[in-house]
């Protein structure tokens, strides 16, 4: 209970002799207003307390996620174990929706996140710790057999574009006036529009996209794989703080070290994610 509560319903029943109401009544506001207040900056501390040795991530497909149990797996996440945590973990990786991670990382309530983009941290870069990069983001155009090939943004003007809400694309696609730019839940709901032909173009991220396109088994969708409409560098993020500081340290140093050993290449990781899925039947120019 508030300290101060006692104190005034004691004062409200010497002032208010003959008068129960006002005793009721400051009781009433203790019960509504300053206990609750109280509980919840106590609650606001525990919460601090529990989330500031928290890395923040978000679901993407194949990169991240999580098993029915709830442990996370992923490419993203098996580098995350290595290069953040390190064997020695004194920090902890938590899965939240994409929104989520953003603003808790605002309000200094996760140490740091990943996957992140220059766009993700926008407005922000002061605050925050970036990694060396360990992926890079291609975001390219998927259309249907019967549809023109687009080659860039030029080639989109006065079409129907699906684009997936909460991650991050290059202005140049969201803020396009000549492009018509709607959101999909998903990738997969984004795909389903297409081959619906609800939309005339999709853009999306190329291995997100991949999985979803092997997921619901279709044939019929295409995108040009030398052409990406987006390009985007990843890496982890950190608060500037002394905690932040230290472990970005640790994580730049490690990234580098399985780069230097070949331990780590995202080129060879990706294409290797793609053969595996069989996915590259949906390029126009496929690789060997």
């Amino acid at each position: 209970m508030n300290r101060d509560c006692p104190n005034l319903i004691k004062l409200a029943r010497k002032a208010g002799r003959g008068w129960p109401l006002l005793t009721r009544l400051t009781a009433i506001y203790c019960l509504m207003v300053l206990i609750p207040n109280s509980v919840s900056a106590r609650e606001r501390q525990r919460g601090q307390a529990r989330l500031d040795n928290l890395i923040g991530t978000f679901k993407i497909p194949g990169l991240v996620e999580a098993d029915q149990s709830g442990k996370l797996e992923g490419v993203f996440v098996q580098l995350a174990r290595q290069v953040v945590l390190g064997g020695k973990p004194s920090s902890e990786i938590i899965l939240l929706p994409p929104k989520r991670v953003k603003y808790l990382i605002a309000k200094n309530m996760l140490l740091g996140f990943f996957p992140a983009t220059e766009r993700m941290e926008e407005g922000a870069s002061d605050k925050y710790c970036r990694s060396t990069a360990f992926a890079e983001k291609l975001d390219y155009v998927y259309f249907l057999n019967n549809t023109k090939p687009a080659h860039s943004m030029r080639d989109l003007k006065g079409k129907r574009v699906l684009v997936t809400a909460g991650y991050p694309y290059d202005p140049k696609i969201l803020k396009n006036p000549d492009v018509e730019i709607t959101f999909g839940v998903s990738d997969e709901a984004s795909l389903k529009m297409l081959n619906l032909g609800r939309v005339d173009y999709f853009i999306g991220e190329e291995l997100s996209a991949a999985i979803a396109l092997e997921k619901l088994g279709y044939s019929n969708i295409r995108y040009n794989n030398r052409f990406p409409v987006g390009t985007e560098q990843v890496f982890f993020v950190f608060l500037k703080t002394k905690e932040g500081l230290a472990q970005c340290e640790k994580v730049n140093q490690r990234l580098i070290d399985l780069k230097g050993k070949g331990l780590w290449d995202w080129a060879a990781v990706k294409q290797g994610i793609l053969k595996k899925l069989g996915t590259m039947a949906f390029q126009l120019f496929p690789g060997p």
